[in-house]
């Protein structure tokens, strides 16, 4: 087809409601102080949540704290089949973040490995700036879009509880972020043979050490090589068999990382990724839903119930679902009258978010949004839906066998989640006073609960 003919056919085609001019990189902007100041606004609070919230307030701290003092005698624990709360029952995760805390435990203890959480978050919310900048580069929603969702994800509870929490739920959450911050960078770039084959690489490290941090990054791995071949296959039509040798690369990079562990694993445990040996450590304390079906909890109530904690947990909500199972639930499922008098302002937390979250699912049944990007940056928005797909499959698939609802599960698709918030409020509320308005009401909401966490709760997601 002529140069003129293709004219001419674009010609007749209506514009979309937002335009997309793209160009070879991202625009860099004179106000790339907002994305500095969403950065302290998440280090103020989540250091409030720090030096506030005692130690061991997070899900699973002690046990965290364990892995590093063993770390810190110098040698790499074994798991002993020890279901929790006994010693050493997170044994069996990776080391990498247990090891980049060695040296703050020694010089500032729990705190100082608290702080290590909170430098992964504060990343987070860089790679989701830049990973927005890619995908809408020459877009006129770039720069609404960038500020709605890291400042979501600066001020939501659930990231800040995270980062305030000595675990490797942050460092994961970065390297998950990392994933999927190259999966932007990657659609939005023509590459030369040697530059696919580099990026590939780096996909490749930034997966390995992830699944040298936690090994629920493993699902990840999929949307790395979606976005490998889906690249690959867009600009390189005349030579799609050679998508093996980027696979390859992508493959060899975080094998070099990781593959040592996976290695110990199998000689261990009996399997890479110690799956097993988990399991049977907590096969007494399985709670799927068939466990409460038995004691006469009809699958309505059930339902109920994992909505309602995962929705608590999300939001910081009296301090996540072990709280919520205890109070909110018997109020709100159980009909049993609360006699907490911070419930009412709990009720009143939840009613906003849960508002908020009903408009952002309203705008996204419009694809308005998605329809103007081009082909390769359309591509790398469903890439990070299939992400935030995989860890929800993940999330229901263990909760078959264990009662673990907490919102942090999600963690790792965190980008996606703010990205399609943002969308959502933006295509519903456009762009004008409402959208200001019912932005700032929530800002305030969501920092209120963070003090209300830090100050009255006391308790972590």
């Amino acid at each position: 087809m002529s140069q003129g003919k293709k004219t001419a056919r674009n010609a007749s085609k209506p514009a979309p409601e937002y335009s997309s001019a793209q160009s070879a990189a991202p625009e860099t902007s004179k106000k790339d102080w907002v994305l500095t100041a969403l950065i302290a606004i998440y280090v103020l609070l989540t250091a409030l949540l720090i030096f506030n919230v005692p130690v061991g307030a997070a899900p699973d701290e002690a046990a965290h704290l364990d892995y590093i003092q063993a770390l810190a005698k110098a040698h790499l624990p074994v798991f002993q089949t020890t279901p929790a709360p006994g010693y050493g029952y997170e044994f069996h995760q990776p080391p990498l973040y247990y090891l980049l805390c060695v040296p703050f435990w020694k010089i500032g203890g729990a705190y100082a490995c608290r702080l290590v959480s909170l430098l992964c978050g504060a990343l987070t919310l860089v790679l989701l700036w830049h990973s927005i900048a890619h995908f809408f580069r020459g877009h006129d929603l770039r720069r609404s879009l960038q500020v709605l969702a890291v400042g979501l994800c600066a001020l939501w509870p659930l990231h800040q509880g995270v980062g305030a929490s000595a675990s490797n739920d942050a460092l994961a959450g970065l390297l998950a972020a990392g994933v999927f911050y190259l999966v932007a960078r990657g659609t939005g770039q023509e590459y030369s043979r040697t530059d696919f084959l580099r990026w590939s690489a780096l996909l490749g490290i930034c997966f390995g050490l992830g699944m040298l941090t936690k090994t629920t990054t493993l699902i990840l791995g999929a949307v790395a090589v979606g976005a490998i071949i889906s690249i690959w296959w867009r600009t390189n039509q005349d030579n799609r068999d050679s998508v093996v040798l980027p696979l390859a690369t992508f493959g060899a990079a975080a094998l070099l990382i990781c593959g040592w562990w996976l290695v110990r694993n199998q000689m261990l445990y009996g399997d890479p990724l110690a799956v097993g040996v988990f399991q049977r450590a907590f096969s007494q304390s399985s709670r799927g839903p068939s466990w409460f079906f038995q004691r006469g909890i009809s699958s309505f109530i059930y339902l109920e119930m994992v909505t309602l904690f995962l929705f608590c947990s999300a939001w910081g909500i009296l301090g996540g679902p072990n709280t919520a199972q205890n109070d909110l639930a018997r109020a709100m499922v159980a009909g049993v009258p609360a006699n907490r008098p911070d419930m009412l302002f709990a009720i009143g937390f939840l009613a906003i978010c849960a508002l908020a979250c009903t408009l952002a699912f309203l705008g996204l049944m419009s694809r308005k949004i998605l329809l103007s990007l081009n082909g390769n940056a359309r591509a790398g928005v469903l890439l990070w839906l299939s992400g935030f797909a995989l860890v929800a499959l993940a999330w229901a698939v263990f909760n078959i066998s264990y009662f673990q609802v907490q919102a942090r599960y999600f963690h790792p698709a965190l980008l996606p989640m703010c990205l399609f918030f943002a969308i959502g409020w933006r295509q519903l509320l456009g762009n004008g006073r409402v959208l200001r308005a019912v932005s700032i009401v929530f800002a305030v909401t969501l920092a209120s609960l963070t003090l209300w966490n830090a100050f009255v709760w006391k308790t972590l997601v």
